[in-house]
């Protein structure tokens, strides 16, 4: 009698229908997809490359390109609370006639400030002895106001200082020696915005240059 195959060996002989090939496919396709949409990606990245070089390359005209905003410089004499006193009994000469005087404004936070509306040709005068130690024009630390002249006389004893800040026309030069009430300058037409509309405004400083507090009376 033949001998029949063992169970273990007719199991044996039976194979499966191999999965390789399916595999290769898949990741052939894989590596394809891949290949497909980096070259996408880098079609696109070099079409948007292009197209701003393409705006670069265009020419502005001049008259439509924006212009620099002149940068705003700060006023001639700025704010300092920290003001020195008048010492008692010293007083100044008027620096206009006392009608003016009496509608000129003072500034009611730090009162360091004394601003006049003048009419053209109104004399400025000196309100001590002294040196005219700085006399600047066409100041204008403001783009949309007028220019102003700046005039500083020093006191023979050196204690104090004046600015006088006018819209108007300059009599004195530096190095020049005044007397009490001698005119230094003329009223002229044009308002200082920053100095709500007047054509002089007048500052007092010690020789420390520390701004003195003022007030309408101080002026004899």
């Amino acid at each position: 009698m033949e001998n029949l195959p063992k169970e273990e060996q007719s199991a044996a002989s039976f194979t499966l229908p191999s999965k390789k090939p399916d595999r290769l496919k898949f990741f052939l396709f894989l590596g394809l997809g891949l290949v497909i949409l980096v070259l996408i990606g880098e079609g696109i990245y070099y079409f948007k490359l292009k197209e701003k070089k393409k705006r670069s390359e265009v020419t502005i005209p001049t008259s439509l390109l924006p212009t620099p905003s002149e940068p705003v410089r700060q006023p001639v004499v700025a704010i300092e609370p920290n003001m020195a006193e008048l010492p008692a009994g010293l007083t100044l000469a008027l620096p206009v006639e006392r009608e003016y005087l009496e509608k000129a404004l003072l500034d009611k936070a730090y009162s360091q400030v004394l601003s006049f509306f003048l009419p053209t040709q109104t004399p400025i005068k000196a309100v001590f002895s002294g040196r005219i130690t700085k006399v600047l024009h066409d100041q204008k630390p403001f783009p949309n106001d007028l220019a102003f002249e700046e005039i500083r006389l020093k006191r023979e004893d050196k204690e104090f200082w004046v600015s006088y800040v006018i819209v108007g026309e300059v009599l004195v030069q530096e190095g020049q020696e005044l007397r009490e009430g001698e005119v230094l300058a003329k009223a002229g037409e044009g308002k200082l915005k920053f100095r709500s509309g007047t054509n002089l405004s007048f500052w007092l400083h010690n020789k420390d240059n520390q701004m003195v507090k003022l007030s309408k009376e101080m002026f004899k």
